[in-house]
C-alpha cells in the first residue's frame, strides 16, 4: 500500500471511529464494537479534521465502479455524502464479520472499497469494522 493511501485509510478510520464513539455516548452499543441494530442513521460527509472545508468525493460525481474517491472542497453534494450500511450478521462462508459495515455513497449508490492499492467505489464495497478505542 502506498504512503497516500495509507494515511487516507488511517484518515478514513479515524472519521469512522468518531461515529462509533457518538453511538457509544449514547449508549447504542456496549461491547465496543458498533452492531448491525446500533450503526449510526443517516447521511455523514467524512472530513479531514485539518481542514474542514474538504470531504471524500466520489471523482468527478461519477457512476462508475471503480471510480476514484478523493479529498475535495466540499461542494455540499450527494457525491460527497456517505451512509452506514450494516451488514447483516454472518453465515458459513461469509466473507465479514459481526458488526462490519458498508460505507455507501448518497448519489452513486456504490459502496467504498480498496482496490488495486486505490479508494474507490464499487458494487461490492469493502466492509468495514467501526470499534471503539
Amino acid at each position: 500500500m502506498n504512503k497516500r493511501l495509507y494515511l487516507v485509510v488511517l484518515w478514513l478510520c479515524a472519521q469512522l471511529f468518531a461515529l462509533c464513539q457518538a453511538s457509544f455516548e449514547a449508549g447504542q452499543c456496549t461491547s465496543g464494537v458498533l452492531t448491525a441494530a446500533a450503526a449510526p442513521c443517516g447521511t455523514f460527509r467524512l472530513v479531514p479534521e485539518t481542514n474542514g472545508n474538504k470531504s471524500l468525493f466520489v471523482e468527478n460525481a461519477s457512476l462508475d465502479a471503480k471510480a476514484a474517491i478523493v479529498i475535495w472542497t466540499e461542494t455540499d453534494v450527494p457525491a460527497q455524502q456517505w451512509t452506514v450500511v450494516a451488514l447483516p450478521s454472518p453465515q458459513e462462508g461469509d466473507a465479514w464479520q459481526a458488526g462490519d459495515v458498508l460505507l455507501q455513497n448518497v448519489y452513486s449508490r456504490l459502496f467504498l472499497t480498496v482496490a488495486e492499492g486505490r479508494i474507490v467505489q464499487s458494487a461490492e464495497g469493502t466492509p468495514w469494522q467501526i470499534e471503539t478505542a
